[in-house]
């Protein structure tokens, strides 16, 4: 819909939704996708998995530094330890590993993928999130716009039921053109009830997402993020739009360096059982002992040198390890096609959606702004007994319906201009 459509509805309902538009209090619709990731718990719940991703991360980091170790034993027995070392023993172990075949490089690449994976789900949350909000917030103006229209709706048919026995009385009207008027006016109460009790859960969804009390929206917000949004479309084609989408959606990084995690995991498993070299170095004190006995005495152990270490058999358990990472492997790829597809659905159809709205908007305007000029009309003329009640009941009927649609399609179309921004340009500041 172009900005001066736009403007002619917002126009044309503003005399109930004046005060939900311009009141400066109501929470902005861009401030209000702003408060909902702030307070929203999902969006903690994705922090909590970027911050045990980064923990991962300084374990497998240890690996690739020192590690130094104090030890300290005693005992008493009858000939010495198996290993050569004496009872009464205390020192410092170092151990540094030189050399195991990539196998901690590809360990730390696969953590480093998992925190920046863990990032791009806090992007993909906070995106949900917002929609969610976006979705709510519109569905609150929308739930208020029909429960304005329904108003008018029954204050115009009460109008015509209380005069209808008088006319009636005076053989101006049948009695069946009565009983029309005034089932029509029960019809158009029952209508404002049921839209003021939509109206009422709109906002108080709207106030849970927001962790407030109670909420109020501003229409005008909304129209200008909408038309704010329509100037970028506009210069858009579908297919430049879904290259966008597809550099900026935070589900596709995330499957893609979940993707490269895998791989690296793989590579990892894949050395563990290759020999791994390894520095140490221990500096000790230990209890002398001769033929006789311990005599009191510490002497110095110290050591350096080279280890050389390879595992030999591990009962299957490294062929279950690389099995493994293949497996994740395979779910991460499959994870990747699958997001692509969805978002490439997503954006497709609300960009067909969007240029058919645009096009039934107008349409639904004009027939609006006609069937109002009939409805005056033959009201008008009914007034002066040359038109049947049924006439006008007739019109009035198609002027709310061609009314309650136009704002229910209006609002599809905002709400399909936000879905397709967010999914297209993600969160902007």
């Amino acid at each position: 819909m172009h900005r001066a459509v736009a403007i002619i509805t917002a126009m044309v309902f503003a005399s109930g939704t004046a005060v939900a538009q311009t009141d400066q209090s109501c929470i902005a619709f861009e401030d209000a996708l702003a408060i909902s990731v702030d307070v929203n718990p999902q969006i903690e719940g994705a922090e909590a998995e970027r911050d045990l991703a980064r923990a991962n991360l300084l374990a497998t980091l240890s690996q690739d530094r020192p590690q130094v170790v104090f030890f300290a034993q005693t005992g008493e027995g009858d000939g010495r330890l198996q290993n050569n070392q004496r009872d009464n023993q205390v020192g410092i172990q170092l151990q540094q590993t030189l050399y195991n075949f990539g196998a901690n490089r590809m360990a730390r690449a696969s953590a480093q993928e998992q925190v920046q994976a863990a990032e791009y789900s806090i992007a993909e949350t906070q995106v949900r999130v917002a929609q969610e909000t976006g979705t709510a917030y519109l569905e609150a103006l929308r739930s208020a716009a029909i429960q304005v229209l329904t108003e008018e709706q029954e204050q115009y048919y009460l109008q015509d039921a209380l005069t209808a026995d008088e006319r009636l009385r005076a053989q101006a009207i049948t009695i069946a053109d009565a009983s029309q008027v005034k089932a029509s006016a029960a019809i158009a109460t029952s209508q404002r009830i049921d839209a003021t009790l939509v109206r009422d859960q709109a906002l108080t969804r709207l106030a849970l997402l927001l962790d407030f009390d109670s909420a109020c929206t501003s229409g005008l917000s909304a129209f200008i993020y909408a038309d704010d949004t329509e100037e970028v479309i506009e210069r858009e084609t579908l297919d430049s739009i879904l290259d966008v989408a597809a550099r900026n959606a935070a589900s596709l990084k995330r499957a893609q360096s979940q993707i490269r995690s895998a791989r690296a995991t793989t590579e990892q498993n894949r050395r563990a059982g290759l020999p791994v070299i390894s520095f140490q170095a221990f500096a000790a004190y230990e209890e002398d002992i001769d033929i006789n006995g311990p005599t009191g005495e510490f002497i110095t152990r110290d050591r350096i040198g080279l280890n050389v270490t390879s595992q030999l058999y591990s009962g299957g358990l490294g062929k279950a390890r690389v099995d493994d990472s293949l497996a994740r492997l395979r779910s991460a790829n499959s994870e990747l096609t699958s997001a692509r597809i969805a978002l490439e659905d997503n954006v497709t159809r609300a960009w067909v959606r969007i240029k058919a709205q645009q096009q039934t908007l107008e349409a639904l305007a004009d027939a609006r702004i006609n069937y109002r000029t009939q409805l005056d009309s033959i009201q008008s003329e009914y007034r002066i007994g040359t038109r049947p009640l049924g006439d006008v009941v007739q019109a009035a009927e198609r002027y709310y319906s061609t009314a309650s649609q136009e704002i229910n399609t209006r609002y599809q179309y905002y709400n399909n201009l936000f879905t397709l921004r967010t999914t297209v340009f993600g969160l902007d500041e």
